[in-house]
């Protein structure tokens, strides 16, 4: 631990620079004026490749939110299939009553 402490002191400027070019590309990102929105389209590939990684996230949780809904869909739908199997089977006991009689 002391070592990536001492080995940050010693190139701090290079970490400083790297937080301030993070920080500035996360501003640009997120900043929706006129002049940053002509930025972004002259350098769409390099806003996309920023983005990726956003979007890609995004994703995962719009899927874990659909799974969840769909697990809970199926426990409800087995639900309604195991109500149904037993009014089969009652409704077939009740028809076999009728007609012995």
């Amino acid at each position: 631990m002391r070592k990536i402490i001492g080995y940050i002191l010693d190139n701090r400027d290079y970490f400083i620079f790297l937080i301030i070019i993070i920080i500035s590309i996360l501003l640009i990102t997120n900043n929706d004026s006129q002049n940053i929105q002509t930025i972004k389209s002259k350098f769409g590939f390099v806003n996309y490749y920023i983005n990726l990684p956003k979007s890609f996230y995004n994703n995962i949780l719009s899927l874990k939110e659909k799974n969840k809904f769909l697990n809970e869909r199926i426990v409800d739908l087995n639900l309604k299939n195991s109500e149904l199997r037993y009014l089969i089977s009652e409704n077939q006991k009740l028809k076999s009553l009728y007609l012995s009689f």
